[in-house]
């Protein structure tokens, strides 16, 4: 079974939209279903970007702290 991270799944950032969505009514915004929407898709991009750059940022830390020479 292929399996994934959960900040992976737009299933859970659509869930957390969606909850603070629902928060901000309790305050008084207004927050339609597109707009819904377009959060998760740019917070799935953030998050994916921010995954990228610490992997990235990991494989170089560990090729500088590696005791064995690549041949």
């Amino acid at each position: 079974m292929d399996t994934k991270k959960v900040w992976q799944s737009k299933t859970f950032w659509g869930a957390v939209v969606t909850m603070l969505s629902t928060a901000a009514l309790l305050f008084g915004a207004k927050v339609t279903g597109e707009e819904q929407i377009a959060i998760t898709e740019s917070t799935m991009g953030i998050v994916g970007a921010v995954g990228e750059l610490v992997g990235f940022v990991l494989v170089i830390i560990g090729r500088f702290k590696a005791v064995k020479r690549l041949g």
